[in-house]
């Protein structure tokens, strides 16, 4: 099954999901981190509740798109999307990488 449309995402086993906070502690380690993933061509999802954990999700892309520059790698895409998990309301974006 594929997690996303138009070949944005990989096969949904290969997607990680990580919950964003309101206070991130380490920017770079979090993008480093997607990064990472995303040089294997991995897809990963941030799930965000809230305003501030939505700006740090996006700061946290922006911080590994970075290191990507200072690499010579192309970097990576997100695209955001409104989901769900219960009740709760959410932002997720999924980051891939670019191509």
């Amino acid at each position: 099954v594929l997690a996303r449309a138009r070949g944005f995402a990989a096969a949904s086993s290969d997607v990680l999901r990580m919950r964003v906070k309101a206070q991130v502690s380490d920017f770079g380690r979090l993008g480093g981190g997607v990064l990472a993933r995303a040089r294997g061509g991995l897809c990963t999802e941030l799930d965000a509740v809230g305003e501030a954990a939505t700006c740090n999700a996006v700061k946290a892309l922006a911080v590994g798109n970075a290191f990507a520059a200072e690499e010579g790698f192309a970097g990576m895409a997100f695209m955001p999307e409104l989901a769900a998990e219960g009740d709760q309301k959410l932002v997720r974006l999924t980051a891939s990488p670019r191509r």
